[in-house]
């Protein structure tokens, strides 16, 4: 048989096509197919409710759906996420008469908001840690006002698209298209802050009890609750436009009242649940300053939606920024408890406890779980006298001047450890080994002198017990040899006295 080249074997395998995984393939075509059918949703919802016919939508939800997408996808596979959102883009703009070239430019002038958007937040804020932290909220909040502000403003001087539209709109006679722009903008930027953030815990949390949940649970409590502040956020966003314009005080506090509706979400549900409340009560306050909401209909005017818009990106701010304050707190609450739990752990499986010695007050703290293994309560931890109070009373002088040598500077000074005696509530001695914390050189000898005590009865015991096997096996080693000293002295003895009388 005929040898073949290395040369040769590695060149015809880096020619063959690798091979493809179907059921990958298979699970990425679905998820386009899906990505699709929410983007043109998406459109229809937003064109049916939030748009009017002379103006974009208010509230761009598809532009923030893609920005959620591009978040969560890699970069080499975000032509799949826009190719998908292409294709139901082309399906909600091509039944109603709009022309490929306005189809296309419509969607490449979102496209490269929504990527320049996703590019930045991928710069400047980790997602690892998403957007429940204030170091990132702030961030994103300046990326998602910028970002349309550059692309569409860019694109309006491109196009020269400030042409004014028809006097018989709607808004009203001597609207131009700089008003339409700036809906758009403020429709981007408001769809950015508020849709993102949910989209984004949305996946968290579903990615979460996929993984580790072995089943679906609901927790209708929750459920309910967040249904009914939505509910409530949308019907006084509604009950707006059927309140008499003349009653100033009663208009000022249904304006007010979904604010206080968001802080009570942001405190229940945090970050995904302040969002959520704006995007509902965004959604159904621009509605009705574009359609009315029946039976209230209201006249749209560009004014309204324009004022709308920026009074929801007004609050949607603080809000943001309080709701992401509150998981901060949360999440570092929770860690650390998680680091209390494990430290008390770690005292109670290794024995190791921290204290502290005052010496103005010669006041002594110490780790709760030493007062639990002393039978002590942890009020009775507060006492600055308890320390010595379980001191065993022959090691106290030991232990005072112990301290105060560690307490010198230089080489005088005293790090050896130094084990004593505690006594529980019940009287039972318990062994410790003292050791100290590093000190500074310069550190004066007033300040606290901390260190460290380890549980050492066990080792204690163990020293006693074979201590007293020592005693006892040398007094049987002595015994033992008594007995030999004994039997060869009866030996020596017996030797000639049975010679004589032999003889």
């Amino acid at each position: 048989m005929a040898r073949v080249p290395l040369a040769t074997s590695m060149t015809r395998s880096n020619l063959e096509p690798p091979a493809v995984d179907v059921p990958h393939v298979l699970r990425d075509a679905l998820n386009a197919a899906g990505f699709a059918v929410c983007y043109a949703m998406a459109v229809r919802f937003t064109d049916a409710n939030l748009g009017a016919a002379d103006f974009p939508a208010a509230v761009f939800i598809p532009g923030a759906l893609v920005l959620v997408a591009l978040l969560l996808t890699p970069i080499g596979r975000w032509w799949v996420v826009l190719a998908s959102a292409l294709v139901g883009h082309w399906v909600t703009s091509a039944g109603q008469g709009a022309s490929v070239l306005s189809i296309l430019e419509s969607f490449a002038i979102d496209s490269a908001t929504t990527v320049l958007a996703a590019t930045l937040i991928r710069r400047h804020v980790d997602l690892d840690w998403g957007l429940k932290t204030v170091g990132f909220i702030g961030p994103f909040t300046i990326i998602a006002c910028i970002s349309p502000m550059i692309m569409l403003l860019g694109s309006a001087a491109l196009f020269q698209l400030d042409a004014p539209i028809d006097p018989g709109n709607p808004y009203g006679a001597g609207t131009d298209g700089s008003t339409a722009w700036l809906v758009a903008i403020l429709g981007h930027t408001l769809a950015y802050v508020t849709v993102v953030p949910v989209g984004l815990a949305a996946h968290t949390a579903l990615k979460h009890i996929f993984a580790v949940e072995p089943r679906l649970v609901v927790r209708w409590p929750r459920v309910i609750e967040a249904v009914g502040l939505a509910g409530a956020v949308a019907l006084l966003g509604a009950l707006r436009f059927a309140l008499p314009p003349t009653n100033v005080i009663v208009h000022a506090v249904v304006l007010c009242a979904p604010i206080v509706l968001v802080m009570v979400a942001a405190l229940r549900f945090g970050l995904p649940g302040a969002a959520s409340m704006l995007v509902v009560g965004a959604c159904v306050t621009i509605r009705g300053a574009v359609h009315g909401i029946p039976p209230f209909p209201s006249p749209p005017t560009a004014t309204g939606i324009v004022a709308s818009q920026l009074v929801f990106l007004t609050i949607a701010g603080p809000l943001l920024f309080l709701a992401a304050s509150i998981d901060d707190r949360r999440r570092v609450s929770a860690r650390l408890a998680q680091y209390d739990a494990r430290y008390a752990l770690a005292t109670q499986a290794g024995g190791v406890y921290a204290y502290a010695h005052d010496p103005a007050s010669d006041a002594v703290s110490a780790d709760g779980p030493l007062g639990t293994m002393l039978g002590l309560a942890p009020f009775d931890l507060r006492s600055p006298t308890w320390w010595w109070r379980h001191v065993h009373p022959d090691d106290s002088a030991v232990l005072h001047q112990t301290w105060s040598e560690r307490r010198q500077a230089g080489a005088a000074r005293n790090n050896a450890p130094v084990d004593f005696r505690m006594l529980d509530v019940q009287g039972h001695v318990h062994w410790f080994r003292d050791r100290p914390a590093p000190r500074l050189p310069d550190e004066p000898e007033s300040a606290p002198l901390a260190g460290t005590i380890t549980d050492i009865t066990e080792l204690r015991t163990a020293e006693l017990a074979a201590a007293q096997r020592s005693r006892e096996l040398a007094h049987v080693a002595r015994t033992t040899m008594v007995g030999e000293l004994a039997a060869a002295l009866a030996h020596e003895i017996r030797q000639p006295l049975t010679a004589i009388l032999i003889n």
